[in-house]
């Protein structure tokens, strides 16, 4: 079945790269993450921008009140979205925005050459929220203010992150909608991945693995997956020795800990 907002975003591809050319994509970003947020908080809002009986020109109407100041790439990209062909349900439209925000930082990162260090911080700060409840908790708090939120990744990330990746966490945090914040960040990784034709590969490994054998890892899973695999590697001592690789739904589980398990099972 057609993913209608990978349609749309593939539709909308030669309008992102015209405002790359434009030097404006991080402000074009900012500007739809924005609007997301606005969507996500405005039922209504949310209700008339997906209602397929409003003629177009009252979308274009709609828009134009709320987007006064913002760039004509933005607009356009908004107005595209609206009133071209694809129809979202409400809930499908606030992601549609927000994915063509990435796409958008996505591409402002390819041009200047951060995208892959963007892909790794974004995976790893993942595995950081998982790994650590109380961070989890805190940037999960209803209680706790947006600013206090923003404060806490700054702490975290200003110094160590490049500015695209504290833009996209910053989102998946203040604008969880339901979702898992890591499940959002590795997400995030994943559409970076693929904006470079790739797919990400969590090897888990009860040593550090060295970039040789990492290489070799890579290329025979490229050969299994039929495109190039960027690996990201998590040291977990408690699977005792080999490796696990996760890609996608598929797990190849080659750890000591999995064959102790089985050689247990059989003896059972």
């Amino acid at each position: 079945m057609a993913d209608p907002v990978r349609e749309v975003l593939d539709r909308l591809t030669p309008t992102i790269q015209a405002a790359a050319g434009s030097g404006e994509l991080s402000r074009v970003a900012d500007e739809l993450f924005d609007f997301a947020a606005v969507l996500g908080r405005e039922l209504r809002l949310r209700r008339a921008l997906s209602d397929v009986s409003l003629p177009p020109e009252a979308k274009r109407g709609l828009l134009g009140a709320l987007l006064a100041g913002t760039s004509a790439s933005t607009r356009a990209l908004l107005d595209s979205l609206v009133t071209g062909p694809q129809r979202f349900r409400p809930p499908i439209l606030v992601d549609a925005v927000e994915q063509l925000a990435a796409v958008a930082l996505f591409t402002a990162t390819e041009t200047d050459g951060t995208l892959d260090d963007v892909e790794d911080q974004l995976f790893r700060f993942a595995r950081l929220v998982e790994r650590e409840p109380a961070l989890r908790a805190a940037l999960t708090d209803p209680g706790l203010p947006d600013d206090r939120k923003v404060a806490l990744l700054d702490e975290l990330l200003a110094s160590r992150g490049e500015p695209a990746t504290l833009r996209l966490v910053r989102s998946a945090v203040l604008n969880p909608r339901g979702r898992a914040i890591e499940r959002v960040l590795e997400d995030l990784a994943r559409q970076a991945a693929a904006h470079r034709g790739r797919v990400i590969g969590e090897v888990i490994s009860a040593t550090p693995i060295d970039d040789e054998r990492l290489e070799r890892m890579a290329a025979a899973l490229e050969g299994i997956q039929g495109r190039p695999v960027r690996l990201q590697v998590i040291v977990d001592p408690s699977i005792i020795g080999g490796v696990i690789v996760r890609i996608g739904d598929k797990i190849i589980d080659g750890s000591v800990r999995r064959q102790l398990e089985r050689a247990r099972i059989q003896l059972a």
